[in-house]
């Protein structure tokens, strides 16, 4: 689950979608990962963007976590996500809920080299926020 990935999630009554970018960090060899998700602000409010931390797990191809939007951006509310990533580890897909709402996402990895990976991961360690 390591990587930069960009996304979308999607309404099941057919609003318009959400664009994501979604940096994670497995945290040990047992599946956990943590993160951080920033999206355009379309809920309400005067923050231009929202801010979540993305807490989750990996067992195989599975995953499933919850997005913590940070109250800081106008939204403090629980996402969960569950989903598979492909093979490759390219691209991700599933469903999230939300009080009895739930759509789908997808979201593809970003390509990044060796030294971007390595940057990525400090910074995610290191600092805990990539805003």
């Amino acid at each position: 689950m390591t990587g930069a990935w960009f996304g979308q999630y999607f309404y099941a009554d057919g609003r318009a979608p959400v664009r994501f970018i979604a940096n994670l960090a497995e945290e040990d060899g047992g599946g956990g990962f943590a993160g951080e998700v920033s999206e355009p602000n379309h809920i309400a409010g005067t923050a231009p963007t929202l801010h979540a931390i993305v807490r989750g797990s990996r067992s195989g191809t599975a995953f499933r976590f919850t997005k913590q939007y940070d109250g800081e951006s106008d939204a403090a509310h629980a996402v969960g996500y569950r989903g598979a990533i492909e093979a490759d580890g390219a691209e991700a897909a599933g469903e999230w809920a939300l009080a009895g709402e739930r759509g789908r996402f997808r979201m593809t990895r970003a390509v990044l080299t060796n030294e971007e990976q390595a940057a990525e991961l400090a910074v995610t360690r290191g600092a805990g926020t990539l805003r």
